[in-house]
């Protein structure tokens, strides 16, 4: 069982697959305020919060693509914390083929910390998702910049409370993200191929 405390950094690993391949998506949270949390009370908060936020996209990802687990670790206590099931999500809900897996819609978080940016690539979308010209669809748009608000809204109740930022072990800095939007172009990632994942 994970130790928390207020201040602690906890790395969240969304889990997701399809076919052969499987994608994940980390994002690193600090907790503001932690009054004697267990580790189902954190993965209760946690796992309902992605499960909020990638409830916004999920008509973007074809019905092959499943939702696995989400895991969380404490990152200062240096111990795992628990990984379990989405606690709504199962499949996706889109229609139609999937783009080439290399393709992915690109997330930007801003910090105030100088050359801290957060990114992250979504995974692979139905290829309604993008228009001519390798532009992200317009309505694609629109749902994930409401998934990037969804994140930025942080979590906050009286017995836990955390934030979303960009975490570097080295320099033992946090920067949080404080605004965010989606490129207009869908953008490559190389590593990113049929039977890999990323």
């Amino acid at each position: 069982m994970a130790d928390y405390t207020a201040g602690d950094i906890l790395r969240v690993t969304c889990k997701m697959h399809q076919g052969a391949s499987e994608f994940q998506n980390v994002y690193h949270i600090k907790l503001t305020v932690a009054t004697a949390p267990d580790d189902n009370t954190v993965f209760a908060a946690v796992g309902e919060f992605f499960d909020d936020a990638y409830s916004e996209i999920t008509d973007w990802f074809p019905s092959g693509f499943y939702f696995d687990t989400i895991e969380v670790w404490n990152e200062t206590q240096d111990e795992p914390g628990k990984e379990a099931a989405w606690p709504t999500l199962t499949v996706g809900t889109g229609t139609g083929d999937t783009l080439p897996f290399q393709n992915a819609a690109l997330c930007l978080f801003n910090t105030t910390v100088a050359r801290s940016q957060g990114r992250k690539f979504l995974p692979p979308m139905v290829n309604g998702a993008a228009d001519n010209g390798g532009y992200l669809d317009s309505t694609a748009a629109t749902d994930i910049a409401a998934f990037i608000a969804s994140l930025l809204l942080n979590f906050d109740e009286l017995t836990l409370a955390f934030v979303l930022g960009n975490y570097n072990k080295e320099l033992a800095r946090f920067a949080e993200w404080v605004s965010g939007a989606v490129t207009n172009l869908i953008r490559t990632q190389r590593r990113r191929v049929l039977g890999v994942g990323s």
